[in-house]
């Protein structure tokens, strides 16, 4: 009952079906039943999804930043 919720709590709350369960309850109940995986909500999936990204995202930018100071300091040829 407690996973349910925990699972539940992190839904969208819509009913909008998309999953292939009626309700978000239902799909928490199938989730911890092993019926059903969280990565089938489509909105979980886009929430991961976009952290994801952010953390490319930062590490790209993280990466750049050494790069332009690497080649800063030590002139090249043009």
């Amino acid at each position: 009952m407690q996973k349910r919720h925990q699972i539940y709590e992190m839904l969208p709350k819509i009913d909008c079906g998309a999953c292939g369960a009626p309700t978000c309850m239902t799909f928490a109940e199938d989730v911890v039943r092993g019926d059903a995986e969280a990565d089938e909500c489509v909105f979980l999936t886009m929430k991961s999804f976009e952290a994801l990204s952010k953390s490319l995202l930062e590490a790209v930018a993280k990466q750049s930043r050494k790069v332009r100071g690497s080649l800063e300091g030590h002139p090249h040829d043009a």
